[in-house]
């Protein structure tokens, strides 16, 4: 069936979040690099490792360390013949940052999404909620990882 969480239940359903692997984290620096827009309409399965604040060219930025799966194409339902995956990646935005950053330790699926453009200000990156047929599909290749 698939992977289940202590209580029994699909990890799947409800929030969105899949049972956490056992792993050591590797050295941030040798991380892979990972785009928002590559990534765009992708359905992604995100082992949320932690949060850092690091300097960029721009400033200051607060970042989430992941590995994350990137199953599908961009149209989000065509599933890829093998998961591309981005090991110890930091996950750039602030949308991104805040809905990612109390999942520290979990695993969840979503789909690489931007929020509506606000005036004067580019359309922030957001991780949209999966739909089931589309947590159906990350729990499908999630089981085979």
């Amino acid at each position: 069936m698939g992977k289940k969480d202590k209580a029994g239940e699909n990890p799947l359903k409800g929030d969105g979040e899949l049972k956490k692997k056992k792993g050591a984290l590797d050295d941030p620096s040798k991380g892979d690099k990972f785009s928002n827009e590559e990534n765009l309409g992708r359905l992604l399965i995100i082992e949320v490792e932690d949060t850092d604040n690091i300097a960029t060219e721009n400033g200051d930025a607060d970042v989430i360390k992941a590995t994350v799966y990137a199953i599908t194409e961009g149209d989000g339902k065509t599933v890829l013949d093998e998961p591309v995956k981005y090991e110890d990646a930091f996950l750039f935005g602030r949308v991104i940052f805040s809905s990612l950053k109390s999942k520290v330790g979990k695993t969840v699926v979503g789909v690489m999404a931007q929020g509506e453009k606000q005036k004067g200000k580019n359309a922030p990156w957001i991780i949209k909620q999966a739909d089931e047929k589309q947590k159906a599909k990350a729990q499908k290749v999630y089981d085979t990882l």
